[in-house]
């Protein structure tokens, strides 16, 4: 456990670093984090062991190719061609996951580490250690929507083509450019109260049985999925978790830019129908990105500045942010310690 959690702290730890060189907090926050992933060993489940029998033997990576994006076999085959081996590979994979996604929180955090130490709870463990190739695909996501902030399109649509290039999951950052405008009160409203309606004839049609005489195969197939629950167990948590968020970051984070806020709206959508099935979580790991955004604008900038006679209520929010995130991690690691994953304890190919 203490590996994992001295991991997590690092952005808190070298944050005075960043004082002298903001690139070299960059860069070292980076490079432990992928040193971290990129080193273990026989950590991350069945995925850990299908790409490393992808990797390491012609055989196996022609047998799995077809299922590979297009750019993540050619970075397989190019670490093949440097004679890499599976663990160097592995390096090089969460680097390009992690990096861009260090540098744009950086970037938009002001003078706190919340974000990036959100960040490493939230994406760098399952991305690089579960996920690889989608992990890539978050990574190049944060650059995505950075251009987007900038109010650079074909930038954001090049990055878009680019990470879908390493999981095609990742198309659905075209639409952030779409996010780039602020809702009305009205087309906000409208947006909850269709994915209400949508949640609520599912809960009906799963829980009264409508489902079962229907003749059409999706239905039926998609009724099995809200029964089944999609291999994942709807925790209350999830609910008062993003719950807390919407209240925090209303009035915290009032002064977002547009694109934050309607990514975060997008994001509780994908919240609520993930917990039917696991597929939506993939898709809405690309708009969670803006609760890593969100969270420093609750103690920086604009929003700090009309709170000038709270700043005991700020630090009693940055504390909370910490010790909740802390929990969370702590707690999903403990309840993994007997899975196929087998976090705990933590290994590396040195022993």
């Amino acid at each position: 456990m203490a590996a994992y959690l001295l991991a997590f702290i690092a952005p808190l730890a070298l944050f005075p670093l960043r004082k002298k060189s903001r690139t070299a907090y960059v860069f070292i926050l980076a490079g432990l984090w992928s040193v971290f992933a990129g080193l273990r060993l026989d950590i991350g489940g069945y995925d850990y062991l299908a790409y490393k029998d992808a990797y390491s033997s012609a055989a196996g990576f022609n047998d799995i190719a077809a299922r590979f994006e297009p750019f993540f076999r050619l970075l397989i085959q190019c670490s093949q061609s440097l004679g890499l081996p599976y663990h160097g590979f592995l390096l090089i994979v969460a680097i390009l996951g992690i990096l861009p996604a260090v540098y744009v929180i950086e970037r938009r955090s002001g003078e706190t580490p919340i974000g990036l130490y959100v960040y490493g709870i939230e994406f760098m463990l399952y991305n690089s250690f579960i996920f690889l190739r989608q992990g890539v695909a978050i990574g190049v996501a944060f650059l995505v929507i950075d251009a987007v902030m900038d109010r650079k399109p074909i930038k954001a649509l090049v990055f878009s083509i680019l990470a879908a290039g390493f999981h095609y999951s990742a198309l659905i950052l075209l639409l952030y450019p779409l996010l780039s405008k602020e809702l009305s009160p009205r087309a906000r409203s409208a947006l909850f109260a269709l994915a209400a309606a949508a949640g609520a004839a599912l809960f009906i049609v799963a829980s009264s049985g409508l489902g079962s005489a229907s003749s059409i195969r999706f239905v039926n197939q998609f009724i099995n999925y809200i029964y089944g629950g999609g291999g994942m167990q709807i925790n209350p948590l999830n609910f008062i978790e993003v719950a807390v968020l919407f209240f925090l970051i209303y009035r915290y984070a009032w002064n977002a830019a547009p694109v934050l806020g309607n990514a975060f709206l997008a994001f509780l959508v994908f919240t609520l129908y993930g917990t039917i099935e696991a597929v939506f979580i993939r898709f809405g790991s690309y708009f969670k990105i803006a609760v890593v955004l969100l969270l420093p604008l609750m103690v920086t900038g604009e929003a700090l500045e009309k709170r000038k006679r709270h700043q005991f209520e700020t630090n009693i929010l940055q504390f909370g942010i910490f010790c909740y995130y802390l929990a969370k991690i702590t707690r999903w690691l403990i309840l993994n310690l007997n899975d196929i994953a087998v976090f705990l304890p933590y290994r590396t190919i040195f022993g």
